[in-house]
């Protein structure tokens, strides 16, 4: 029997927690994506029938169903421990995954962590909901082996890195990374030990995709920067006599890495031999064909330092094009805080664009 068959409903008081981030579900309204078979003609003048059509095609898109849904999901960043530390600054990702493959689409989130006030750093549960249909989620995250997260945790990469059919997913934090490997019966097993994939820096997001074209998916890994508790320095808030979270421009960055698959479910760390360079705050990481030769290439959103492009050779050797592609930094000639990243062919001329989210 599935572990999943008995499922515990969603208990415990969350008012007395710090929120960073809480998770809102939003679903398109009905009335958007009826079908009609032909235009409807026009009325010619205004009367109450035709002025509840214009209400209804300015009606909201989107209705929010996050209290009727079941998940419950809250990222806490730590400052509650009162450290003004920048790890708090940055929050919680959301992978989506159908892990028990019955053709739903299941969440999982990074639960961040607690940052003491004795400076002391402890991991806060990874949390997955299973979905039930109609909108209706139930928290599995127990039963699923996955919430025993044992570093600060950020963001979540999904992907089958073992070709077994079944999704997992790669948990990035603040002092190492979680490889989490979907057994098939609804649970799942923490194997970054047993893959090698050992990376005790801050790590943000991540990337999968085959780089060297030898059949079996690699790992790209943002870095941010190099803070600690030993390298906290004192920043001034409103007055100063207010301590404030440091900018991270006061802090070196950390190069990203590369792990390439051998094949067996471990990986390698080739950073030195692909071509990548040294610093970066990464924050975002999208993994496309820019260049359209037929390979995957890297863009990486970095924070207050130019912003990286690397084009593959198709064997997995990177060539850093930032600069000359015009991505480096802003159109004012200056880095800019890039967070988030996304790309698609926006304009519609069949060559691959790319969007990032900036830092106010």
């Amino acid at each position: 029997m599935s572990p999943l068959e008995h499922r515990p409903p969603i208990s415990g008081d969350l008012s007395h927690r710090i929120v960073t981030c809480r998770v809102t579900l939003l679903v398109i309204t009905a009335t958007l994506l009826g079908c009609r078979q032909s235009a409807p003609t026009p009325a010619p003048v205004a009367s109450p029938a035709s002025s509840a059509k214009v209400a209804e095609s300015t009606a909201p898109w989107f209705v929010e169903v996050t209290d009727e849904s079941g998940v419950e999901s809250i990222y806490r960043n730590g400052q509650e421990g009162k450290q003004s530390a920048i790890l708090e600054s940055l929050g919680g990702g959301v992978g989506v995954l159908d892990f028990d493959l019955d053709g739903l689409l299941d969440l999982c989130f990074a639960g961040g962590g607690q940052i003491h006030p004795d400076q002391r750093i402890t991991a806060l549960p990874t949390q997955m909901y299973r979905n039930l249909g109609t909108w209706q989620f139930d928290a599995v995250g127990d039963l699923a082996g996955v919430s025993s997260s044992a570093f600060y945790s950020h963001g979540l990469a999904v992907a089958d890195y073992n070709h077994d059919g079944f999704p997992d997913f790669l948990l990035t934090g603040y002092g190492g990374v979680q490889l989490f490997t979907n057994l098939g019966d609804g649970t799942f097993s923490e194997d970054s030990k047993v893959a090698a994939l050992i990376d005790p820096s801050w790590s943000t997001s991540a990337g999968w995709a085959d780089f060297n074209g030898d059949g079996s998916l690699d790992l790209y890994l943002d870095h941010y920067v190099n803070w600690s508790f030993e390298n906290h320095p004192y920043c001034d808030g409103p007055t100063p006599s207010q301590r404030e979270i440091c900018p991270p421009k006061q802090f070196e960055g950390l190069r990203d890495i590369v792990f390439f698959s051998n094949g067996d479910g471990t990986f390698r760390d080739v950073t030195d031999e692909v071509g990548i360079d040294a610093g970066g705050k990464g924050l975002g990481v999208l993994i496309e064909d820019v260049d359209v030769d037929g390979d995957v290439d890297i863009y990486v959103a970095n924070d207050t330092v130019p912003n990286s492009l690397y084009l593959n050779d198709g064997n997995g050797k990177f060539e850093s094009v930032a600069d000359l592609s015009g991505v480096a930094v802003s159109d004012k000639g200056a880095p800019d805080g890039s967070m988030g990243v996304d790309g698609c062919d926006f304009n519609r001329d069949g060559r691959p664009d790319l969007g990032r989210e900036l830092r106010n």
